[in-house]
């Protein structure tokens, strides 16, 4: 029995932010104080949070969309907008179901979150839009570009799911076990360790997002929220984009961290972080990979400038 709770564990700690404990004053997600301006904007009857900052160089000034991945909130850039926002239009959005944004029962699938951002691109005018989504948005941003070719100008994949191929066995398991009662039963004490699990060695300006998720167990929408990151991980599984990237043909730039421990699972797979990023590059025409060292899964928070300086250089390049 213990084993069997220690590889449940282990399955989530790629999910940062959850915790099913008790506090003194539990808060809704929308009582979180955000680094960044946040405005809100309806997109097909659902209400998304965004932060919009910087000011384009010119017209041609590729604009950036920052999507967080599973479990988190737009935050996890504050150490990267800065640098990004100094000559392009810097979006940040929460996705449905988490941060700031509505949490409802909605389809919670790939080709769902895809449509919202779809939604939001066309809602808030974007032009030359470059999508860059970390882990669960890396397979979101690449069923977009599936979805509207082209529509995104590039693609930037940050320690991406859906290079990660998983057997018919291995998805069913994965997503039983990430159910909503146990996100919701996460208890306290292992909150900071599946946080820690994201890094090389974990700054402590990463310590808010434990902060934050503390104070919102037991809030009005942490409920929701729980739903939405179980649902996050059944479409994962079930909506697979390993065997169509041949079909992706705008550029795309793949970074991960050298020392990765959670791509490939720990606990289904082996292999190296490196073997699945080169095979999934491979796979896409136009892709290029950036491999950046003692860096964990959320190398852009870690590495914020070697992590920018990739970004920014991928975006001088001809399209």
């Amino acid at each position: 029995m213990r084993a069997h709770n220690y590889v449940r564990t282990l399955l989530c700690i790629c999910t940062t932010l959850l915790c099913g404990c008790t506090t003194p004053a539990p808060a809704s997600f929308k009582k979180l104080s955000y680094p960044m301006p946040v405005s809100h904007v309806v997109v097909g009857g659902v209400e998304v949070a965004f932060s919009d900052v910087g000011v384009p160089r010119d017209d041609a000034a590729p604009t950036l969309l920052l999507i967080h991945g599973l479990g988190s909130y737009m935050p996890v850039w504050e150490r990267n907008l800065d640098a990004l926002a100094k000559e392009h239009r810097v979006v940040a959005i929460d996705l449905p179901g988490y941060g700031k944004s509505d949490k409802k029962n909605f389809d919670y699938s790939m080709a769902f979150y895809a449509r919202v951002v779809d939604g939001v691109i066309d809602a808030l005018g974007l032009r030359h839009v470059v999508l860059v989504g970390h882990s669960m948005v890396g397979q979101i941003a690449l069923t977009h570009a599936l979805k509207f070719p082209g529509k995104a100008e590039r693609l930037v994949l940050v320690a991406p799911a859906g290079f990660e191929r998983f057997g018919r066995g291995e998805g069913a398991w994965l997503a039983e076990a990430v159910d909503k009662d146990y996100v919701a039963r996460t208890p306290a004490e292992a909150v900071y360790a599946n946080l820690a699990a994201n890094f090389y060695s974990m700054p402590p300006e990463a310590r808010f997002m434990v902060d934050d998720r503390l104070r919102v167990v037991g809030g009005p929408d942490f409920d929701a929220y729980t739903y939405a990151v179980a649902r996050s991980v059944y479409a994962m599984v079930h909506e697979p984009v390993i065997d169509r990237l041949s079909a992706i043909k705008v550029p795309a730039l793949v970074v991960f961290g050298e020392d990765d421990g959670l791509i490939p699972n720990p606990i289904l797979h082996g292999g190296t972080t490196r073997a699945v990023a080169e095979e999934g590059t491979r796979r896409l025409p136009r892709g290029r990979l950036v491999m950046i060292p003692r860096a964990g899964h959320m190398v852009q928070f870690e590495r914020p400038v070697e992590f920018d300086a990739a970004l920014l250089e991928f975006l001088k390049e001809a399209p």
